[in-house]
């Protein structure tokens, strides 16, 4: 397990060998060959945060900003798999 925060406050704890996982490297893959859909991109951060992860995540940058914005939450979900991979 990975437990961390990002620059912003959010704090995140994963299993970082879902950076290993089938489904996920398949996912990955996919959205690099073929650009990446909203859809593609919610199924990503739900498999590394789960559900309630993810919705923390959300509710996380709704306080910071007033809003769910896309682009805060994918700027910190990288941040997330940039720092578990460095420590995995």
């Amino acid at each position: 397990m990975t437990e961390g925060k990002t620059k912003s406050g959010f704090k995140f704890k994963i299993n970082e060998n879902i950076f290993r996982d089938w489904d996920f490297i398949t996912l990955t893959d996919e959205i690099r060959n073929n650009g990446a859909s909203m859809s593609d991109i919610n199924k990503l951060i739900t498999m590394v945060l789960g559900e309630k992860g993810f919705e923390s995540l959300k509710e996380h940058v709704r306080k910071k900003l007033g809003y769910a914005d896309h682009a805060m939450i994918e700027n910190e979900f990288k941040e997330i798999c940039s720092s578990a991979q460095v420590k995995n």
